[in-house]
């Protein structure tokens, strides 16, 4: 599995686990070329909406699991 499919499995879990509502309209409404950068955006600015809100501290989904998301433009080959 290259990095970018790691980081797009990645984006998608911190997606469907912040907001299936999202995940799904996301997967099925999208543009299937840019389904994976809609989950990027919603996994970033989750990411900022926790730091946010937990200054002190990781990140975290539902108070449990701390993620980390790179949101490089580089393409891995």
């Amino acid at each position: 599995m290259t990095t970018r499919q790691v980081r797009d499995k990645l984006a998608a879990e911190i997606t469907r686990q912040s907001s299936k509502q999202t995940f799904y309209i996301f997967r099925f409404f999208a543009d299937r070329d840019h389904v994976f950068y809609a989950y990027r955006c919603y996994a970033y600015f989750r990411w900022v909406d926790d730091l946010l809100d937990n200054p002190n501290g990781t990140p975290v989904i539902n108070g449990e699991k701390e993620y980390q998301l790179d949101l490089s433009s580089k393409d891995e080959k």
